[in-house]
């Protein structure tokens, strides 16, 4: 299967309510050739659609605003797939290997007429409005991603087991962050989704937390439901902070690490 075509039929599909204004006065002639395309997609081979992929973007090509939206959407699509696929490895070392499965199936889902598509990929929308996650006791907010965050983490916390999902949607949200972070390429890893848990939950109004509470926190969110992660030490923890650090998710107060600030456009309880 071809990622491109398929997410190109499906970022069309999405823009259907907004094509009209898109495009403009040539709607009624736009609208015949996407027409005519959507009946050849549905019977088409998968080597067929790669070409009905390109006449797509072709037929929307000469009109700037459907163009930019198309390429916003397609991304946001890709930047969605990216990230459940790395989380489904996120997952599998919380213990969760059917959460992992149902999220790999979620980041191949990307056509329209797929049950798990609309499911969870339904609300997804492009843009650069703020966007927000609240999970329990801890939100995450977010200025500039290219998919609602809603959108995939619900999808994440649909799929996951209850006592892992915290740390699951805490991973999802620093890869999304290091996704937008282009020059830094991390592995973001259970103990570094702990630690970026447990500054988010140790963080006061000022989105401060000394290390001591930091490392508390996070022990604690190793252990909620059902899981038995080790302890990790205060060492650990900063190692953590520092490659959350160089994504930009949080950065460090004082000299020493001794208190850490979680950024405030990425995050705060």
């Amino acid at each position: 299967m071809s990622e491109t075509s398929e997410r190109t039929y499906a970022a069309v599909q999405s823009m259907a309510a907004e094509l009209p204004g898109l495009v403009g006065k040539d709607w009624p002639q736009v609208a015949r050739q996407l027409a005519e395309l959507d009946v050849d997609w549905v019977a088409a081979d998968e080597t067929r659609r790669i070409g009905l992929a390109a006449a797509y973007r072709t037929t929307l090509a000469p009109y700037p605003e459907a163009r930019k939206h198309l390429a916003a959407t397609m991304g946001a699509l890709s930047l969605y797939g990216g990230v459940l696929l790395d989380v489904a490895a996120l997952v599998e070392q919380l213990g969760d290997d059917d959460g992992a499965v149902l999220l790999r199936e979620s980041a191949r889902a990307t056509s329209p007429h797929n049950t798990a598509e609309r499911r969870y990929m339904g609300n997804l929308k492009t843009g650069r409005t703020a966007q927000s996650f609240k999970w329990h006791n801890v939100e995450f907010t977010f200025w500039s991603i290219a998919a609602a965050i809603g959108s995939l983490l619900t999808t994440i916390a649909t799929v996951t087991a209850t006592g892992a999902t915290p740390i699951a949607i805490a991973g999802a949200v620093a890869l999304l962050i290091a996704a937008l972070a282009k020059p830094f390429v991390i592995k973001i890893d259970a103990d570094i989704a702990s630690v970026f848990l447990g500054l988010a939950r140790a963080a006061g109004l000022d989105h401060e937390a000394a290390l001591v509470d930091i490392v508390a926190a996070t022990n604690t969110a190793r252990r909620e439901g059902g899981l038995h992660f080790r302890l990790l030490t205060e060492e650990q923890v900063l190692d953590s902070l520092s490659s959350l650090s160089a994504i930009g998710s949080v950065a460090s107060v004082d000299s020493e690490g001794k208190r850490w600030r979680i950024i405030e456009e990425h995050g705060a309880v």
